[in-house]
């Protein structure tokens, strides 16, 4: 269960990274779609 959560929470911060980086990229406000 502990190894489930670690790559749960590896996958949703890999996700937020990568979209604040295409945000970053293509100049969208990415927080305003949050």
């Amino acid at each position: 269960m502990c190894y489930a959560n670690i790559v749960t929470v590896v996958t949703i911060t890999l996700v937020y990274i990568l979209g604040t980086v295409v945000a970053i990229n293509y100049h969208i406000d990415y927080y305003v779609i949050i």
